[in-house]
């Protein structure tokens, strides 16, 4: 079930990020990061620690 979730992530974000240059999606997760700031969201909150870099799973 975890494996079907994963896949699931990974389809997403493929969706997300069609058609985003690596350079826009820098920006994005910098201003998204930004956000989950103000929000006061651990960084511990998000699968790859507020890092941006996707996670190996």
């Amino acid at each position: 079930m975890l494996a079907k979730a994963h896949k699931g992530a990974a389809l997403q974000e493929a969706k997300i990020n069609q058609g985003i240059s690596p350079s826009e999606r820098s920006t994005l997760l910098l201003l998204l990061r930004k956000i989950s700031d103000n929000l006061d969201v651990p960084p511990a909150a998000m699968l790859d620690r507020g890092s941006g870099e996707r996670p190996e799973v």
